[in-house]
């Protein structure tokens, strides 16, 4: 029985895709017979720091949901304790040269191993630092539960940071040429976020009141309640070179098709590894053309529920065995 100390800036469900699968991630460990200790440290208090110390020396394999978790585990970096960094895309893209000098040197010790979350982040890690990633593994979650599904025609569900990259306005924008159309929806958008005001100022503009709803923030019942009630996922985030923001999987995508549920999603960073074309949802280059006809395209096919069901499955949490025997070799 190995003891693991798991370090993420969050920690727990409804706190973001890299916080859910830090916390199944805890699941799969306990659930099979090894210790962990899973910790959020964005907001650190001298008891924690205190905590991680003395779990420093504790521990045996250490859990790093970003490289930057290394600053939590500085007393052992230089033992031969294994090391496991995930990389998601967001925490390599666009540092500042300080924290690239930092990493590279990171990348130097031999009991240091680095996961990708798709295939296509492990690309961009190569391309930026010439070091290929130890091993991809897509996030997982709890893909086994069941609601009744009762879905409501031409209900639209979003959940997500309000943030440019996400391409919200996008969205709206498609949905106003469906309107124009005289083609009836309604669709509701969860989360918070830097953009929510522009948000909903385009939604008068676009005359779109009433049939476009902002819910805020939501908890995990209300989410499912929303997927499990929706016909179409809508999230076609876009690669934000200027911030340096990619969507590295896409958990939420997997959520959604936990409940049959297809998704109209971008098509770069790993979204397009997230959603099988034409089987699980479409995918967009992010304009409105490109959204505005996947999702009218979407609202005339007669999707195969099981079939994103079933893709939704290769993401339980206990289906694992590849990433549990690598963490634990």
């Amino acid at each position: 029985m190995k003891k693991f100390l798991l370090l993420s800036p969050e920690f727990g469900l409804g706190k973001g895709g890299i916080q859910t699968w830090a916390y199944y991630i805890d699941r799969l460990i306990k659930e099979n017979q090894h210790q962990i200790v899973s910790l959020g440290i964005r907001k650190p208090t001298i008891q924690k720091i205190l905590q991680i110390l003395k779990l420093n020396y504790e521990s045996d394999v250490f859990l790093l949901m970003s490289w930057k978790m290394v600053i939590g585990i500085l007393p052992i970096l230089f033992s031969s304790k294994k090391i496991y960094i995930f990389v998601h895309g967001n925490d390599i893209l666009s540092l500042p040269g300080y924290q690239q000098w930092i990493l590279k040197r990171i990348m130097l010790r031999p009991n240091i191993y680095f996961i990708a979350n798709s295939e296509a982040i492990g690309k961009i890690f190569y391309a930026l630092y010439h070091k290929k990633v130890d091993i991809v593994v897509p996030p997982f979650i709890d893909t086994s539960f069941s609601i009744e599904n009762k879905k409501i025609t031409n209900q639209f569900f979003t959940i997500t940071r309000l943030v440019k990259r996400k391409n919200i306005a996008n969205v709206i924008k498609a949905l106003q040429k469906l309107d124009q159309e005289g083609i009836p929806f309604t669709y509701y958008i969860a989360g918070e976020g830097s953009e929510k005001n522009f948000l909903m100022k385009l939604v008068e503009e676009t005359k779109l009141t009433g049939k476009i709803n902002f819910l805020g923030r939501i908890d995990e019942i209300e989410k499912n309640m929303y997927l499990s009630t929706s016909s179409l996922f809508l999230l076609p985030s876009i690669f934000d070179k200027n911030e340096g923001s990619i969507e590295g999987y896409g958990i939420v995508f997997i959520e959604a098709n936990i409940f049959g549920v297809p998704v109209i999603s971008g098509n770069t960073g790993g979204m397009m590894e997230a959603v099988i074309d034409g089987i699980t949802g479409y995918h967009t280059d992010g304009s409105v053309e490109s959204i505005y006809s996947a999702i009218k395209k979407a609202l005339e096919v007669n999707w195969d529920e099981a079939k994103i069901k079933n893709f939704s499955s290769l993401h339980h949490y206990l289906n694992q065995q590849k990433f549990l025997d690598f963490i634990v070799k």
